[in-house]
């Protein structure tokens, strides 16, 4: 990422939380589920299991939210905002 070493290491130290782990399980009434609005990950990175069952991942692209096709049992490593301000935009929170 073309940065000092020091700069990740340091970044959580006083953190209360070092791993989050949420889990959304399916619906069986969907229409009624209130989702979450748009947004990028505000952390450092984020990891997300799929299945391709379920769909709802969507990347920030060209001013616009664009669907993301799950791959069955696919780890999806997400830049979090924390990384895009840390390199100066030279990597992007989607």
């Amino acid at each position: 990422m073309g940065m000092q070493k020091h700069v990740f290491l340091g970044l959580h130290e006083e953190s209360l939380e070092g791993f989050r782990v949420n889990y959304y399980p399916p619906c069986n009434t969907p229409e009624q589920v209130l989702g979450l609005s748009p947004h990028s990950d505000t952390s450092t990175i984020a990891l997300l299991m799929q299945d391709d069952d379920i769909n709802g991942l969507e990347i920030r692209h060209q001013q616009g939210w664009v669907p993301v096709t799950p791959i069955s049992n696919a780890l999806v490593v997400n830049v979090g905002d924390v990384i895009q301000i840390l390199t100066n935009g030279k990597y992007k929170s989607v």
